[in-house]
């Protein structure tokens, strides 16, 4: 499976105006993540965009500077399921231990873990050497209650529920072969493909 997050963050140009679209490398966003986890959770942070195609960061103590990507990134939009036949509140704190406590069972959390939506959510895990896993979640069903089972990535569940931490998220489908979108008024928008079972 494959995953898209899109958020949006507010900031004010310094200089200029207008819309600039860039892409920055995986590995330099896993480092300016790592980099900004050590300062306070509100705040700003100066942000420059060279003329040589180079992203600074300007921190507290030094900066950090990344060569971007090249090119148009894919259009995103065309990946994001606009209108899901189906849809269910839950609350981030109990999938997270749900995911985690099925993804046990599992040799790595690379492989899937199912979600079983019926009145209420099950997420199981199995595997030949470890044995089994479920665990319960309660959901509200935001469009009408079906039967639906969905492969996905643990870590890739796993990634996202521990960014947001808390609150609670609408999770959106149509299938088990089609994407999911997790969404909110205050996470970012989510998008994993399900994995086969």
């Amino acid at each position: 499976g494959h995953r898209l997050v899109r958020t949006r963050i507010p900031w004010s140009a310094a200089t200029g105006s207008g819309t600039t679209e860039i892409i920055i490398p995986t590995a330099a966003c896993r480092l300016l993540i790592e980099v900004l986890k050590g300062l306070p959770e509100t705040g700003e942070v100066e942000v420059r965009l060279s003329d040589n195609h180079v992203l600074e960061v300007a921190l507290p103590g030094g900066r950090y500077a990344v060569r971007l990507l090249e090119g148009m990134f894919p259009k995103t939009d065309q990946v994001i399921p606009s209108q899901p036949q189906r849809s269910v509140e839950l609350e981030v704190g109990e999938l997270t231990e749900a995911v985690r406590r099925a993804a046990l069972v599992l040799a790595d959390h690379k492989h899937p873990v199912k979600l079983h939506f019926n009145d209420g959510l099950t997420v199981s895990a199995a595997s030949a050497d470890a044995g089994s896993a479920e665990a319960h979640v309660e959901i509200r069903w935001l469009s009408e209650a079906e039967s639906v089972v969905i492969g996905v990535n643990a870590s890739y569940l796993l990634d996202y529920l521990q960014m947001i931490k808390s609150g609670t998220v609408e999770l959106a489908f149509t299938d088990s072969l089609r994407p999911l979108r997790f969404s909110g008024s205050t996470v970012p928008l989510y998008v994993v493909m399900p994995m086969r079972i």
